[in-house]
């Protein structure tokens, strides 16, 4: 991840966190713990003590499946229809709409059919209005 772009997903965390919203990284779980872990730090996302992190020892099911949706929203003890799902694939993360959450496109192109499409600061500045 470039650093521009590290930058933006380490203040869109942290605004989510210090608006006490749940956290999930929810990334394909595809692989172990240990190396999302180290996708994190590549990401400057360490240090976060975020409420969930997928991997395949925890997941049933990989995305775009409707079950790896519903079993993140239930790891985060949430209803799905209040989560936004920020994703930067068009199909893997965008599907999350198939259960009633919330989208937010990040992607390179023209943004397919999501609730919101912008970059990592403009979700940190969303989140930010939608808390108030």
């Amino acid at each position: 991840m470039a650093r521009a772009a590290a930058g933006s997903a380490f203040e869109a965390v942290e605004t989510a966190l210090r608006l006490g919203l749940k956290v999930a990284i929810a990334t394909n779980p595809i692989f172990p713990m240990s190396a999302v872990r180290e996708r994190m730090r590549w990401a400057g996302l360490e240090g976060f003590d975020v409420h969930v992190v997928t991997a395949y020892e925890v997941m049933c099911a990989t995305k775009p499946h409707a079950a790896y949706y519903t079993q993140t929203a239930e790891l985060l003890g949430v209803d799905p229809r209040t989560c936004i799902m920020v994703g930067d694939d068009r199909v893997l993360d965008m599907s999350a709409a198939d259960i009633g959450m919330r989208t937010f496109y990040v992607g390179d192109g023209p943004a397919p059919a999501c609730d919101w499409n912008g970059t990592l600061d403009e979700l940190a500045e969303l989140l930010t209005r939608l808390s108030d």
